[in-house]
């Protein structure tokens, strides 16, 4: 059993989603395994992810960003920023450990759980971002790897994701049919109004003869 699958256990977190939001936050395609695994060594700092290939390589390169006074890295399989949850590790390599790493992944994602009144897929979204437009790009994300993951391990009943992409479609549908509604509004507007033009043309020229 690897980390995620541990602490979804622990945490009592929705099974396989601590395991799809590493996958998605650090997966990096394994050829041994021939899939994407979630990569312990990954740091995220300034808008460049960069996979590192030991711990060590990984610890010294936050420490050089630190000491060039960059604040906000993202660290680990869970991609944990050292500006908002730092205090929880005693070091950076404590960040970069990955039973602890993932652990406090585990936490922090039961606690956004708690905070959205028990909805797993908001949960997830706000793990990311508080940013609405980047919160449901990370859902579609979520949502793919989600499955793909679930279907490799022969789960049964709804998918987590599927009700919460059924009401996207829903919202998107009704979306086209308002703008289409509007645009034929548009015209008609527009014809009515070339009518009126075309009448007050032809009662103008019908008085000068």
């Amino acid at each position: 059993m690897d980390a995620t699958q541990k602490f979804e256990k622990e945490y009592q977190i929705k099974e396989h989603l601590l395991t799809t939001i590493s996958k998605v936050e650090t997966g990096r395609w394994n050829e041994q395994r021939q899939q994407s695994m979630a990569w312990p060594w990954t740091i995220n700092a300034q808008g460049k992810g960069r996979f590192f290939a030991t711990k060590a390589e990984a610890v010294r390169e936050v420490k050089r960003l630190q000491a060039k006074g960059v604040k906000s890295i993202d660290v680990g399989c869970m991609q944990i920023n050292l500006a908002y949850h730092g205090k929880a590790f005693a070091s950076v390599e404590d960040a970069l450990d990955p039973q602890k790493n993932v652990e406090y992944g585990a936490k922090f994602l039961k606690k956004l759980y708690e905070n959205k009144k028990g909805d797993w897929i908001k949960a997830a979204m706000a793990y990311h971002s508080s940013v609405p437009f980047k919160a449901r790009r990370y859902k579609n994300k979520l949502a793919s790897v989600y499955e793909t993951i679930r279907q490799a391990h022969n789960a049964k009943g709804a998918p987590l994701f599927a009700k919460a992409g059924q009401s996207e479609t829903k919202k998107l549908e009704k979306s086209r049919v308002i703008a289409k509604n509007k645009s034929i509004d548009r015209i008609k507007t527009a014809n009515k109004a070339n009518a009126w033009r075309e009448a007050k043309l032809a009662a103008w020229q019908e008085a000068r003869r």
